[in-house]
């Protein structure tokens, strides 16, 4: 089992999930280039598709190497648990090279549809501007010697680290992510990607994420006919592995319904189609109640029906 971690993330919030799937699974995770101590990488002049193409195939070299590291046949599949926007190129790589996923499990998974939540804007002016790592790096040789004389965590000193560090992955998400002073929205949704997969597939969402919402898995699920399920970590918002305990509860259960069931679906393709036809009248704006008009006309458009929030949110397990 591989677990991907999210952008301006990295391993260490995963080490309590990783000491209890060890229990069951032969577990790693992996600090992505350019996040934490792994290695920089240089992004400057990549699109949004080759910075995509760049983390599909170090995955797959890692994939391979752990394979054989552990003795394994070069036919071992893995099973997949990715957040966020590694979520996002989990889709791309099991799309590309389905011969190594067993199982695929989606947190809060980023940029499946046009739209970025209902505060998606907010959300992406932050990403667009870094404004966090610029207060980090301006104000970090008065912060982090405080903060290491009167905390021994390294949890939280290796998160100031983190935001402290410039690597240029910092500059990644601006790339999928179109903003401007009156609309955001991601440049290139995999939802199309998503529905041809032909792996197990499953989705998990902290239910109070008002940016990778709840009922964009709902929406999935209700499409695929309950095929691809969607699973609620209640009160989590857009980490829900870190309610460890309910998380684990609902991988588990999660886990057990994959096996053996087919992804492949006409009716989610063809609203898969539907919907890129039309990507752009899908926005997200600096106004919540107006983007979530959109949002109910991207789902009319992809479900080829009307159907409310509130209706979508009852189909999460």
């Amino acid at each position: 089992l591989v677990v991907l971690h999210g952008s301006f993330a990295s391993v260490p919030p995963f080490l309590p999930l990783l000491d209890r799937l060890k229990e069951n699974y032969h577990a790693f995770a992996i600090e992505l280039p350019g996040w934490g101590i792994s290695d920089d990488i240089d992004f400057a002049g990549c699109s949004a598709e080759e910075c995509t193409t760049i983390y599909v195939e170090m995955l797959r070299e890692f994939l391979g190497g752990v394979v054989t590291r552990s003795n394994q046949s070069l036919e071992t599949k893995v099973r997949v648990i990715a957040h966020s926007f590694s979520g996002f190129i989990a889709v791309h790589f099991t799309s590309n090279y389905p011969e190594h996923v067993r199982s695929l499990a989606l947190l809060n998974c980023a940029g499946i549809f046009p739209t970025l939540g209902e505060t998606g804007s907010y959300w992406a002016t932050l990403f667009k501007t870094a404004l966090h790592k610029r207060f980090f790096l301006s104000m970090r040789w008065f912060l982090l010697p405080f903060i290491f004389s009167v905390s021994r965590k390294p949890l939280l000193r290796f998160s100031l680290m983190l935001h402290c560090t410039p690597f240029s992955a910092s500059h990644l998400l601006p790339k999928y992510i179109y903003w401007n002073l009156s609309q955001t929205y991601w440049r290139v949704p995999c939802i199309e990607e998503l529905s041809k997969l032909e792996v197990p597939t499953t989705l998990i969402y902290g239910s109070t994420d008002d940016l990778m919402p709840l009922h964009q898995g709902c929406a999935i699920s209700k499409l695929s006919a309950g095929l691809i399920r969607c699973y609620a970590v209640k009160g989590a918002g857009h980490a829900p592995h870190a309610q460890l305990e309910t998380f684990i509860k609902q991988f588990h259960r999660a886990d057990k319904q994959m096996d053996g069931i087919p992804s492949k679906i006409g009716s989610l393709r063809d609203g898969a189609l539907r919907l890129m036809e039309r990507k752009q009248d899908f926005t997200s704006l600096f106004n919540g109640k107006r983007t979530g008009f959109v949002i109910l006309s991207l789902y009319e458009v992809f479900l080829g029906e009307k159907c409310s929030i509130e209706e979508l949110e009852k189909l999460a397990l």
